[in-house]
């Protein structure tokens, strides 16, 4: 199994993660997560985008999305 990559994103008030890997049929997925840092209210969603090179370009949409919306990556990390 490939190596899976974590990223995560912060404001002040909200947080919003996204984790990339292989699912059992061998497809690339990005699975994303967000939320309140104060509460628990949040969501769920996966996208299945079928290679590497997709989900690499879903995590620079995100990025540019995130970064648009004033808030900071804290961690990138591969597993």
């Amino acid at each position: 199994m490939a190596a899976e990559r974590v990223l995560r994103w912060e404001s002040p008030q909200r947080y919003y993660a996204a984790r990339v890997y292989e699912d059992l049929l061998g497809d690339t997925v990005v699975g994303r997560s967000w939320g309140g840092l104060h509460n628990n209210v949040g969501n769920t969603d996966t996208v299945v985008v079928m290679t590497p090179e997709g989900a690499a370009r879903e995590i620079e949409e995100i990025n540019a999305r995130r970064t648009a919306h004033h808030y900071t990556l804290v961690a990138d990390q591969e597993q």
